[in-house]
Parts: C-alpha cells; sequence; structure tokens
C-alpha cells in the first residue's frame, strides 16, 4: 500500500501539488483547532507531500510559536524544535529538512496544542500509514492529548487500509475534498 500510495501521489504535477496544498490549508485556517492553537507541530513538507510552506509562514504571520520535527534516530522519536527561517534548514539523513537541534532549542511537548501530521495513505477509520518507521506513532502515543490534524490529497486516501496495534489513528484528516473526523 505505501508503495502503491507513493506512486500515486509522486503523480501529481508541481501545480497540482501547489493548487490542492494551497486548498488544504485554507480548510485548515478555519478550522477552531487551528485558531486557538498557540503553538503548532507541523513537519516540513518535502517532494510530492502536502506543502506545508504556506501554513507555517501564515502561523509566524499569526504570532504562533511553530515547532518542527528532529529526528532522534537513536530513540525514534521526534523531537520539537522552534522554527526560526527556512534559510536555516539542512538535510537530514531521511532527506527531510530540519533546523539545527542546537541553534533552534527544543519546545516541551506539553506547550504543543496541535500537531500537523504527515502520511503517504489514509483510510476513512482516520488510520495512517507513514514512510514506515514509526516516529509519528510513537510521537503521538506519547502525546495523546494533543489535538492531531494529518494533511493529505483526495488520492491519499483509500477506503481501508491495515493497521496494527502501534499504529496511531489520527482525529481529523483534511484533503483537499474533504474532512474526515
Amino acid at each position: 500500500i505505501r508503495k502503491f500510495a507513493l506512486k500515486t501521489r509522486n503523480s501529481l504535477s508541481g501545480k497540482q501539488i501547489k493548487s490542492k496544498s494551497a486548498a488544504i490549508a485554507k480548510k485548515l485556517f478555519s478550522l477552531p483547532e487551528f485558531r486557538d492553537s498557540k503553538t503548532i507541530f507541523t513537519y516540513i513538507s518535502f517532494g510530492s507531500e502536502v506543502s506545508t510552506r504556506e501554513i507555517i509562514k501564515k502561523c509566524l504571520g499569526l504570532g504562533k510559536t511553530v515547532a518542527v520535527p528532529v529526528a532522534d534516530l537513536r530513540k525514534r522519536n521526534l523531537i520539537p524544535v522552534k522554527f526560526t527561517s527556512f534559510s536555516a534548514l539542512k538535510k537530514s539523513r531521511f532527506g527531510v529538512q530540519e533546523p539545527d537541534l542546537k541553534k533552534s532549542g527544543k519546545i516541551p511537548a506539553s506547550d504543543i496544542d496541535l500537531v500537523i501530521v504527515p502520511g503517504v495513505a489514509f483510510d476513512l477509520n482516520r488510520n495512517r500509514i507513514g514512510y514506515g518507521k514509526g516516529f509519528y506513532d510513537r510521537f503521538l502515543s506519547r502525546h495523546s492529548r494533543v489535538k492531531n490534524i494529518a494533511l493529505a490529497f483526495g488520492l491519499q486516501i483509500l477506503k481501508k487500509i491495515p493497521s496494527g496495534n502501534a499504529d496511531m489513528k489520527v482525529m481529523k484528516i483534511l484533503s483537499e475534498k474533504r474532512t474526515i473526523g
């Protein structure tokens, strides 16, 4: 399923990614979960993911604190780090851009009001398949009180995907076509 979903998502053109991402961002901005959040933990998009660049800019423009993940490879978990600028990012081991942990500073998970979750595939029951390393599942399981919203293109939402005991459901999925949850 992961390979199929990635291949399908990768078939989108840059123009399609940009327009669909803008529609998803607009829906996110209208949600009370977003409006009421002071500190938002969001992924930094890469490749054919739903773009978070405009979401991050909007958060900063509204005076929100933005945390982005740095992967703790030893513990296989995510460390929330304060986002300062796109120019301060560097490529990590997985090709994802990350800030320098030493320069940016950690943000306590207890300060986070909303987590924006990426994924490769989702289903109508709010299950998700990520890239297969379990970083987001571990983070969400440790911080289950925090609201979370997954961003996905409509073509990433399947009727049903398999899920295991370690897989965390998301609270809500936003796509350009619908909202689930």
